[in-house]
């Protein structure tokens, strides 16, 4: 946990209220870091080319919303703690991405709701058949 002092019995409770909130509002179960690690390799996954679905990608992608949607309920250190953390992640998944043409489907308003600059297989089939490639720049 580079640098960051113990974690506390409040914010243990806070990460553990806001999993079980989200659980709640129908987000799949998970705990933080589990989230955290989904949004990790899908911006890997994203730098080497996507291969599955649109639907599959709108999908894996809504780990981050629910990354966004956990943060207001965190204790300040825990939130500090995860803003670092996924600054660096959100950073390759912004490179490696580009907005894309048109919504993606399933993907609603979010600042996430970006395609992948390397499209492969599947995704690739997708997004030239819904017109969502960009032209160039």
């Amino acid at each position: 946990m580079g640098g960051m002092t113990e974690m506390t019995a409040e914010d243990y409770v806070s990460v553990e209220r806001a999993q079980q909130a989200m659980e709640e509002r129908g987000w799949r179960p998970g705990t933080l870091n589990e989230y955290v690690d989904g949004w990790a390799s899908l911006a890997e996954e994203v730098e080497v080319g996507y291969s599955m679905t649109v639907d599959d990608y709108t999908n894996d992608l809504a780990v981050r919303e629910w990354l966004d949607r956990v943060l207001p309920m965190l204790a300040e250190r825990v939130r500090a703690s995860l803003l670092s953390r996924l600054a660096p992640l959100d950073e390759r998944f912004r490179r490696s991405t580009v907005t894309p043409a048109g919504p993606l489907p399933g993907c609603g308003t979010s600042t996430w709701c970006r395609l992948p600059r390397t499209l492969v297989d599947e995704l690739r089939e997708d997004a030239i058949r819904l017109n969502l490639i960009p032209s160039e720049p």
